[in-house]
């Protein structure tokens, strides 16, 4: 048994003493963990209607004698009928480090699973911040010709001009 968390968060959200949740965007959650060698931390997300991906930043607070250890995130979701898609990250991180995932392809109303831990040959402890950040189509433009979008009878329709956005940034380019 699992508990889900439905966005948006309330501002008070506290799932426990490391769990915090971000001051502005119910669309944002943010934790703290002390990890160590093969720890786990944990959570499912119900994926926001009209988000369309979800962004993982990390940031390596302290680590035990300032050296460099593995750590893996890891998430997994799924689509419709059985259909599962995983997507992991591997890295080395020694305090200060930070890091942000490439977005992750989402549909609304799925369960996403993110994980984070320690690598199990990685010894010592450490204390990461990480945030799953959920993000959909929005305007761009002060023409509104971009993304146009309309919605009737519980479905909706998306246009979008690519040519309008000149996405060059990796960071926000869609797996």
């Amino acid at each position: 048994v699992c508990n889900v968390l439905s966005y948006p968060l309330p501002p008070s959200l506290s799932l426990s003493q490391h769990a915090q949740s971000n001051v502005g965007s119910g669309y944002v959650f943010r934790r703290r963990d002390a990890l160590r060698t093969g720890s786990v931390a944990r959570v499912f997300h119900r994926v926001p209607n009209g988000a369309s991906a979800a962004r993982v930043s990390i940031k390596c607070v302290s680590t035990k004698d300032d050296k460099q250890l593995r750590f893996v995130y890891a998430s997994l979701y799924g689509k419709s009928k059985g259909e599962q898609v995983t997507y992991e990250r591997w890295c080395r991180m020694k305090s200060g480090d930070e890091l942000s995932t490439s977005l992750q392809r989402v549909e609304p109303n799925t369960v996403l699973e993110t994980t984070m831990c320690q690598y199990a040959l990685s010894f010592g402890e450490s204390v990461v911040e990480w945030s799953v950040e959920f993000v959909g189509p929005s305007v761009v433009c002060n023409d509104n010709a971009a993304i146009a979008m309309s919605a009737g009878d519980q479905c909706g329709m998306l246009s979008l001009r690519t040519t309008a956005l000149g996405c060059t940034d990796e960071a926000n380019k869609i797996n």
